[in-house]
């Protein structure tokens, strides 16, 4: 895989998603995955910061309008692909390659763990830290794995359930989204101020060939 910006590696691993954290990418050179471009829509650049001051006023409006826009995203995207879709072998190509472009995603946040807990940053993690890691990460690999296995219902979906049910189906996405966001926040707080801006600052010059 090619060297990659970290604001994209930042955003893959919010959430859930592909190239933005709300569109569903699928890798080019898979069946349909030219046609599956024009479905993809970057979002606002949200950084690779925090977006809270302190831990006392996490930014639940933020989280909110991350959330609402995260789920817009991907519902608009959902509705794209399904329009790609004429017969049940292109279903089966659009989920293969939604599932492909899932394995790079869990590719680039392999990386993002590797750099919060390499022992050759500035500021390591503590023992502590390292729990909270854990923590963190087990609580994102139930949120993403909802926003995944939703946005695969939705592709699997006859045309009648998708007019009957996509409205639920963004309320779903939007809340996981929103809790994904708010548990990022809380876990960067639990690590200390220096090791947080050590992590954070080697994020933001992060390339995959960095490693």
């Amino acid at each position: 895989m090619k060297t990659r910006s970290l604001s994209f590696l930042f955003v893959l691993s919010l959430g859930a998603s592909t190239l933005g954290a709300g569109s569903i990418w699928i890798p080019e050179e898979l069946e349909l995955g030219k046609e599956a471009k024009s479905c993809y829509q970057p979002m606002k650049d949200w950084g690779i910061g925090m977006l809270s001051k302190n831990s006392y006023e996490l930014e639940s409006n933020t989280f909110q309008n991350f959330a609402k826009e995260s789920a817009n995203f991907r519902l608009s995207s959902l509705a794209c692909l399904r329009g790609l879709i004429k017969k049940e072998s292109d279903r089966s190509a659009i989920l293969s390659g939604y599932e492909a472009g899932i394995a790079r995603e869990d590719h680039l946040f392999r990386l993002e763990l590797k750099i919060l807990t390499s022992s050759e940053r500035d500021f390591p993690l503590t023992p502590i830290e390292m729990k909270s890691v854990k923590d963190w990460t087990e609580t994102r690999v139930q949120l993403v794995e909802g926003i995944r296995n939703l946005t695969k219902e939705g592709l699997l979906y006859s045309d009648k359930d998708w007019e009957n049910k996509k409205e639920n189906l963004e309320e779903e996405i939007r809340a996981r989204y929103g809790s994904l966001v708010r548990e990022r926040e809380k876990f960067l707080f639990r690590l200390s101020i220096e090791s947080r801006a050590s992590y954070l600052n080697y994020l933001a010059k992060f390339t995959e060939n960095s490693l």
